[in-house]
């Protein structure tokens, strides 16, 4: 029988943020990950974007590979999940990648946006909009 998938809406409440954590972060090491990150996310990538944003981060392993490829950016990573970005943290700085700012946010709140309102040259969602309604994708992409 195939191991339970993880409560990914409530990880923190449901105590499995550990255990995705280590499922989404062994995810992000394959090769088909990077793969698609060669196809999709590094095309995007050049000289005008400074400003970076990772909604619904998890180990942040997108917002871990943008820092790596553009330097000089600023790159926020956001999730909901205290434990996920305590993961995404150590896995950060183990890697060298310590100019990730992470914060606590709950993308369905949009008055606890930990930022300033502006404008981000990229904005980035790997794994968080599949638990939103159709509604709430289309009113976050508008926002």
């Amino acid at each position: 029988m195939p191991e339970a998938l993880p409560d990914y809406r409530n990880l923190d409440v449901s105590g499995e943020a550990e255990t995705a954590a280590a499922r989404m972060e062994a995810r992000a090491q394959e090769p088909a990950s990077a793969a698609m990150f060669d196809a999709m996310i590094r095309p995007l990538l050049d000289e005008k974007v400074v400003d970076v944003l990772d909604i619904g981060c998890g180990t942040a392993s997108l917002a871990r590979r943008i820092a790596a490829e553009l330097p000089s950016a600023r790159v926020r990573a956001v999730d909901k999940s205290d434990t996920m970005l305590k993961v995404a943290a150590r896995l950060a700085k183990a890697e060298g990648v310590s100019r990730i700012d992470m914060q606590t946010w709950d993308v369905t709140d949009e008055g606890a946006f930990p930022y300033l309102p502006g404008r981000f040259d990229l904005i980035v969602s790997s794994v968080m909009t599949i638990y939103l309604e159709d509604g709430e994708v289309a009113d976050l992409v508008a926002r």
